[in-house]
């Protein structure tokens, strides 16, 4: 009888216990990944997960977090044809 119920207790805890595992390492990684920037990372697991929700609170939620600073920027140049366009000059987005 006492067996019994410690099995129960101890399969319990176990589950218990690996959920919480699992979950904090998720959010560890998950939180290395988002400030390391890794490309597959945002393209295998946020995207697919963002795109579960409306499009409309996708959005909404992408700009609070660009607002925090919680989003990569991107600081690579921008290609010719975005600076210089039929011999017009622009520079980031204001017609010079």
């Amino acid at each position: 009888m006492h067996l019994q119920a410690f099995k129960a207790r101890f399969a319990g805890s176990l589950l218990k216990h690996g959920i919480i595992a699992v979950g904090c390492t998720s959010v560890v990684f998950g939180g290395y990944f988002t400030v390391n920037g890794d490309e597959s990372f945002y393209r295998n697991i946020i995207m697919p997960a963002v795109r579960l929700l409306d499009a409309e609170r996708a959005h909404v939620m992408a700009v609070k977090l660009a607002a925090k600073g919680l989003i990569p920027q991107d600081y690579s140049p921008d290609p010719d044809i975005l600076v210089n366009y039929n011999c017009i000059s622009f520079l980031s987005g204001i017609l010079i």
